[in-house]
């Protein structure tokens, strides 16, 4: 009798686990969502750049290689600035984004040229 009792205990604990927590979640830090956006944003604007770049240069003759060289570069740099980004606390982000953004946008002006042939 006590082995049933314990068993219906321990069933009806577990069927109320889920109930529980479903409750408790947290409502995330404003800041912390619209860090998230800029940086997810900003990383699929670098992939969706770096995509195009691979596409041109991959079977391209070295002289087109050599005239995208400023734009990997340009790339990697934002890569790393971007990461920083990510781990960059209230006080220090808007700097580094300005930062990021400076880089980015040489990056892409670069890229643009490039296009033109220039």
């Amino acid at each position: 009798m006590k082995s049933i009792i314990l068993r219906l205990v321990v069933f009806c604990t577990l069927l109320g686990l889920p109930a529980a927590f479903a409750g408790e979640t947290a409502n995330p830090d404003p800041y912390a969502q619209a860090v998230a956006a800029y940086v997810n944003g900003a990383g699929q604007q670098l992939h969706a750049i770096r995509a195009e770049v691979d596409a041109v240069t991959k079977n391209a003759p070295e002289s087109v290689k050599q005239k995208y060289a400023g734009v990997h570069a340009g790339l990697a740099q934002s890569d790393k600035m971007l990461e920083e980004l990510k781990a960059a606390g209230p006080k220090d982000f808007d700097r580094l984004k300005a930062d990021f953004e400076r880089t980015r946008d040489e990056m892409i002006k670069l890229l643009e040229a490039v296009r033109r042939g220039d």
